[in-house]
């Protein structure tokens, strides 16, 4: 019973909030308009990526310790996309396309990216076409991201250093999808598909 208190405060809070912001909005402060499109769900910022810097993280169904924990991450490492944010917490997608809230001091902008494909992609030497390849990525590796040219990216694991594929990996930069394709379970934010 007292989780159903403290949720329901927190509606009350927010329907407060709310009120509160539109009245400032009517008396012409300008800096609350921002606010008060964030609170109406619209994100506020631009969505980049972040990974996990403990070894054990919970992401939440809100902003709050008060919210019941969705999923425990126990990967460092594990790259998430930030879709909002608020004073403290974020909300991040994560490779799977779970979305939840984790607290901001749980991660780190540190940049990785996980192998999605089903079998071990290659690593090579440079970035050019007809290169050596120095080691394979199995499913699941989690990489440290370097840098990006046009087809391939440079990471690290271990000690291992050589670029790869941007097929078959998750966790790259934004690209804005809208209408139809935004609806399907797609990973829109780096153009790979889960199904």
């Amino acid at each position: 019973m007292a989780y159903h208190k403290v949720y329901l405060n927190a509606k009350k809070m927010m329907y407060t909030r709310a009120r509160f912001f539109c009245l400032l909005l009517l008396l012409g402060v300008p800096t609350v308009w921002a606010h008060a499109v964030h609170a109406a769900g619209t994100p506020a910022i631009t969505p980049y990526f972040v990974s996990i810097d403990e070894i054990k993280a919970r992401g939440r169904r809100g902003p709050s310790k008060a919210q019941p924990i969705l999923w425990v991450y126990t990967r460092k490492g594990l790259p998430l996309l930030v879709l909002d944010e608020s004073d403290k917490w974020l909300q991040v997608r994560d490779p799977q396309g779970d979305v939840t809230w984790m607290a901001k001091r749980l991660v780190s902008r540190r940049r990785t990216l996980i192998v999605t494909a089903k079998a071990p992609i290659a690593i090579y030497r440079k970035a050019g076409k007809n290169e050596n390849i120095v080691a394979f990525a199995d499913p699941g590796a989690l990489l440290r991201l370097r840098t990006c040219e046009s087809a391939r990216c440079q990471v690290k694991s271990g000690t291992v250093r050589g670029w790869i594929d941007k097929d078959g990996v998750w966790g790259l930069e934004p690209v804005r999808v809208s209408g139809a394709d935004a609806d399907h379970k797609i990973n829109a934010f780096d153009g790979n598909t889960s199904g």
